[in-house]
């Protein structure tokens, strides 16, 4: 969870500085001051919560795939250590964490893998530069529901899909369960990275 933390930081300060050096994309259909918002789900409602089915980069898919499938494909990581802080803080195991780069065009990837199960239970993708939200949504679709927590993004099926309030202010995720994928969104509407989880609730 803090190693999302420590991710959201320093992109924020990413995102900053580019818009302050560049133009900001206020032409963006997507674009605006705010962020959006949304109901926040309790522990008690993650049962009933939209379905999360985790998609896969490169070939390999949170909580399906091991650290064998990954190093089979991409080889050896630039560098395996464990985390400075768990990514799943609730899971009863240790993690490992795999570093990449220069992975289909993606500078920086990094696979958190449980250090007893093998499995991976994340990806996280460092985009090659700061991505308008309106590129994020043509890529990913528009089926993304808004949120600004950092560790819970389980979705109230109540919740609609592909909506944008303007309650709530940067930074903040839109969430994917179709694709098990959180895309990060900073000031300017602006994405560097986004993670492909193994399930929704972090915590």
């Amino acid at each position: 969870m803090k190693r999302l933390w420590t991710m959201t930081l320093r992109t924020v300060l990413i995102g900053f500085s580019f818009v302050v050096c560049t133009c900001s994309i206020q032409n963006s259909s997507y674009s605006s001051e705010v962020a959006p918002s949304g109901p926040k789900v309790t522990s008690m409602e993650r049962s009933r919560s939209v379905p999360w089915t985790p998609s896969e980069f490169s070939g390999i898919s949170p909580g399906k795939s091991s650290i064998r499938d990954v190093k089979k494909l991409l080889g050896e990581p630039v560098s395996q250590m464990p985390p400075e802080d768990k990514y799943y803080v609730s899971d009863p195991e240790n993690e490992l964490e795999l570093y990449y780069r220069n992975v289909k065009g993606f500078p920086a990837v990094v696979f958190t893998i449980g250090e007893r199960s093998a499995l991976v239970k994340s990806i996280s993708v460092d985009f090659p530069k700061p991505t308008p939200l309106d590129e994020i949504v043509k890529e990913f679709g528009s089926e993304f529901y808004p949120v600004s927590s950092l560790t819970e993004f389980c979705i109230d099926p109540k919740m609609k899909a592909g909506q944008m309030n303007d309650d709530l202010t940067f930074p903040y995720f839109l969430v994917y369960p179709n694709k098990g994928t959180i895309v990060f969104i900073t000031y300017g509407n602006l994405s560097t990275y986004y993670s492909i989880l193994y399930k929704c609730d972090i915590e």
